[in-house]
């Protein structure tokens, strides 16, 4: 049965009850429509005549005088009464704000708006008998209502107070240990301390604190990618809430990223801090995590300032070697796009003993195979052929400790292409790239000793990929990085030379992912919340996916996983696979969710706004049906539904259509 009124003008005035009943002027059921001008009341007995009257009241609850009386006899088939939806169960049947619930019951499907005391809530039609609704931050307790284009249905429902997380004030921060790790938190409930900062430059308002003490000196990064909110993050030192120095945040001139990144100082203890955009609060996924240093072999501009002088075999200066010292040196301003000196190996100026001319400094560095197993060469160079007349060849070679040379690059002028060789004496590779002797090139070799490859690009176009830095089993060791010269007529060599700059040796981290550390094998309880999650390093872009049992979980794509409400089926094997370009990494986690053995105890039915409403105390995680009779032989079940939590509220619209009702729970 549909009914609508006309609005009471008074400025008092928040809401509107529809009192009806059998007998004119005898209400004996209560309906609270709230704001809404129209309600849809469920549970009248066909062809019995009703009496409906209306009253407005006031923020305090107290009414007005009713409004006329209307009686209207139902139909035996009334439409309404029929598509009208219905709530049968609700699980849980208190909970904070925030809280994932369940409504079972009919005809949802054209819902349009859940409220709680009049506080419109997030939700989704699952189906036309399930609704999924999220009670929202500023819920109070009264009445749950479902505002269907068919009508309206409404229940009873207690909001339980917010609890501050343990970790709200600066006195309770959390520890976190260790070089990598991760946290997970809901912030609602969350405040700010007197005295307490804006982080990141934003008033905030649901902060929480963490506390860590940096295991050694370094960079680490501060991720918060996988929380439900926009975050403000910010790193203080200082010890105290009133002395707090900022270290770093996630404050930018766009706004505020995901993550943010600073120096630590080994002993030095950092206190975090997490907090909401504008006070926004909700589920917390934090990973902190180390950034690999990058370290510097050998760095080198062949200026005056670091010692070289020109006009001079480079010789002996600063620890270079060269086999042929009158084939190597050092100049001004070849490279006219650096000025200042630069380096060459050519232009003899007498005749060569042997090829090939070597020009290098001692390296000898032992390589980190865990930490820093690639080393990436970078020089700037150039082919310098004054006369064009003998075309000798330049180029680069990689020894290991032993003086074994790895593999080679050369530039030959007779042809002006480039190719390399590798140590299976199999001759040189062409690689159909060609240069000239006017352009100043940029040549970046990377080399992976943890897997035996190396990649070259010039100017950043590709000149070798995963080529084996060893073919012949030799010692994957970092000897010395040669400039080498191979004159055709070594009585007569040719005027010309290969001019670089920018020398650079640097050992750097990875570029596969590396996950440092995960959440491990979880055991929980069904109706409670599992976080997974995973720290991880390597060359960005990282990416993740989570699975379930080898099946992708959609939309599952950040470095956390937080399953809400679990029951046992989501127990099984959760991994998430880190990746970038360059490779991958998995980490996995057993989920175990169980549930106690099922019971119920109910209270004692009560009429509400014309429905048997019950009380039920159950055993969260397991499945239940709520039953009704009217001679305890004969039962129907009302409602089957899934308990998330240890209580719910069961309805029972046709309650009022029998002179007496019976209710259990059964299980399953």
């Amino acid at each position: 049965m549909r009914l609508s009124w006309m609005p009471d003008l008074d400025p008092s005035v928040v809401g509107y009850r529809v009192h009806y009943g059998s007998s004119s002027g005898h209400y004996t059921t209560i309906a609270d429509a709230w704001t809404n001008l129209t309600i849809s009341v469920n549970g009248l007995a066909p062809g019995q005549t009703y009496f409906f009257a209306v009253a407005a009241y006031n923020a305090a609850g107290i009414e007005g005088p009713l409004s006329g009386e209307v009686a209207i006899v139902v139909s035996a088939s009334s439409p309404s009464q029929s598509s009208a939806p219905q709530i049968n169960m609700v699980s849980p049947g208190s909970a904070r704000p925030g809280t994932q619930l369940l409504l079972y019951g009919t005809n949802f499907t054209t819902t349009t708006t859940v409220q709680f005391g009049g506080v419109r809530a997030s939700f989704v039609v699952a189906s036309d008998g399930l609704l999924s609704v999220t009670v929202p931050a500023n819920a109070s307790a009264g009445v749950l209502t479902v505002l269907a284009r068919t009508g309206t249905a409404s229940v009873q429902f207690g909001i339980l107070p917010l609890v501050p997380p343990a970790n709200d004030n600066f006195a309770n921060a959390q520890t976190l240990s260790g070089p990598a790790t991760t946290a997970f938190a809901n912030t609602l409930g969350a405040g700010k301390e007197p005295n307490e900062p804006n982080h990141a430059g934003n008033p905030g308002g649901s902060s929480i604190w963490y506390r860590w003490t940096a295991p050694t000196d370094g960079v680490w990064s501060l991720d918060a990618s996988g929380s439900t909110f926009g975050t403000l993050l910010a790193v203080y030192s200082g010890g105290t809430l009133a002395g707090l120095s900022v270290v770093a945040s996630n404050q930018t001139a766009a706004g505020y990223a995901n993550s943010l990144t600073f120096n630590a100082s080994h002993g030095a203890v950092y206190d975090i801090a997490v907090d909401g955009i504008s006070g926004a609060s909700g589920d917390v996924a934090l990973q902190l995590a180390p950034v690999p240093a990058v370290v510097t072999v050998l760095s080198s501009g062949f200026e005056s300032l670091e010692g070289f002088l020109a006009g001079l075999t480079m010789s002996g200066q600063n620890g270079w070697v060269c086999t042929a010292p009158g084939a190597c040196g050092i100049v001004n301003n070849l490279l006219s796009i650096l000025g200042g000196q630069q380096a060459y190996i050519g232009f003899p100026s007498n005749a060569i003993a042997s090829n090939p001319v070597l020009l290098y400094h001692p390296l000898n560095y032992s390589i980190d195979t865990n930490g820093h197993p690639i080393i990436q060469f970078s020089v700037m160079l150039q082919m310098n052929d004054f006369l064009d007349l003998n075309h000798d060849s330049f180029g680069w070679a990689v020894r290991n400790a032993s003086g074994h040379q790895l593999f080679n690059i050369i530039f030959d002028n007779s042809v002006r292409e480039i190719s390399y060789g590798l140590d299976n004496a199999a001759g040189p590779i062409l690689t159909g790239i060609y240069y000239d002797n006017t352009t100043v090139y940029t040549l970046v070799v990377t080399m992976d000793f943890s897997r035996n490859r190396w990649n070259a690009t010039l100017n950043g176009g590709v000149l070798a990929s995963g080529q084996p830095l060893t073919t012949t089993g030799a010692a994957l060791t970092l000897g010395d990085i040669d400039a080498t010269a191979s004159f055709l007529n070594l009585a007569h060599p040719g005027l010309d030379a290969m001019v670089f700059d920018n020398f650079a040796v640097t050992a750097v981290p990875s570029s596969l992912p590396e996950i440092w550390s995960s959440s491990g094998n979880q055991s929980a309880t069904s109706g409670t919340d599992v976080s997974l999650g995973v720290a991880a390093t390597g060359a960005a872009p990282l990416s993740y996916q989570w699975f379930f049992n080898t099946t992708a979980i959609p939309n599952a794509i950040s470095p956390t996983l937080v399953l809400k409400n679990t029951t046992p089926a989501q127990s099984g094997v959760y991994s998430v696979t880190v990746s970038n370009p360059n490779g991958s990494a998995t980490a996995q986690s057993t989920v175990t969710i169980s549930s106690p053995p099922p019971k119920a105890i109910l209270s004692k039915p009560v009429n509400w706004g014309g429905q048997a409403t019950l009380n039920l105390t159950l055993a969260s995680g397991n499945d239940y049906r709520l039953q009704a009779s009217t001679n305890l032989a004969n039962w129907t079940t009302i409602s089957a539904f899934h308990a998330y939590g240890t209580n719910a509220i069961g309805c029972d619209p046709k309650s009022s259509q029998f002179s007496q009702r019976f209710y259990r729970v059964v299980s399953p």
